[in-house]
């Protein structure tokens, strides 16, 4: 009820994301613009589906509107940070922010504009990622990348989007890619470790060289975030029919 009071644009379908508690005001950034179409999680969808009150159902079809006009390119949104517009740079956990509640919204409301946008994020990801598994926090509008700065949560987040496409269209193509992205994740935990405080972390990236001999691993609370949300929908119930069609971890 906050951000739809206090930060939602209703005219637009963006709201305001940068809040300063002290001054108890939205802070206006020029290169960042007015706002952005945050649907992550598909929020008011769910407090739709726990309430039944409409308004956050609006909200939500409002802000899929915003995203759907402002696609590009097919699948994600350039348009908006953390991607890197001038040089053509997709944020890796853009497409999952975005394009995953909009499948949501289908199952919702039926409608197929929203279907078929969760699926060009899927195919999006279907492109980024690597031939291992990985992805790389810098991936441009071509899919080409950089050599260094990898991201296990984007990995983690494709797999989820993968498993969805699989689960809810019998997206069969998709299995290898769950396959993929799954040992992608398992190969990047730490298991066995000298300090013990990195057992069970997930590596996020690998830093490219300095010319030192410091360490080049970088962690990142969303790398084993993402990896245990990612493990959590795969032990579900709702992950039997992948583990039925023999994709063993």
């Amino acid at each position: 009820d906050w951000t739809l009071h206090k930060s939602f644009l209703p005219d637009e379908g963006l709201f305001r994301d940068h809040y300063n508690p002290q001054s108890k005001q939205f802070v206006h950034r020029p290169h960042v613009g007015i706002g952005r179409p945050l649907l992550d999680d598909g929020a008011y969808i769910q407090a739709y589906r726990h309430t039944g009150e409409k308004r956050y159902l609006d909200i939500a079809v409002r802000t899929a509107e915003r995203l759907l006009k402002d696609e590009m390119p097919p699948g994600n949104w350039l348009k908006y940070q953390p991607c890197r517009r001038q040089i053509g740079s997709i944020h890796p956990r853009h497409a999952y922010w975005w394009g995953r509640p909009m499948l949501q919204l289908w199952e919702t409301t039926g409608d197929a504009d929203c279907l078929f946008a969760f699926q060009r994020s899927t195919d999006w990801y279907a492109r980024a990622v690597r031939t291992d598994g990985g992805m790389f926090r810098d991936t441009r509008l071509d899919f080409s990348t950089s050599s260094f700065g990898h991201s296990t949560s984007a990995s983690a987040c494709a797999m989820m989007m993968f498993m969805d496409d699989y689960r809810e269209n019998n997206a069969g193509h998709r299995i290898p890619l769950i396959k993929r992205t799954l040992d992608y994740c398992l190969n990047m935990q730490f298991t066995d470790t000298q300090d013990p405080n990195l057992k069970g972390c997930i590596l996020e990236k690998i830093m490219p060289p300095d010319g030192t001999d410091r360490c080049p691993f970088h962690i990142r609370d969303v790398g084993t975030i993402f990896f245990v949300q990612a493990l959590s929908q795969w032990l579900s119930a709702e992950a039997e029919q992948h583990l039925a069609a023999g994709i063993t971890p």
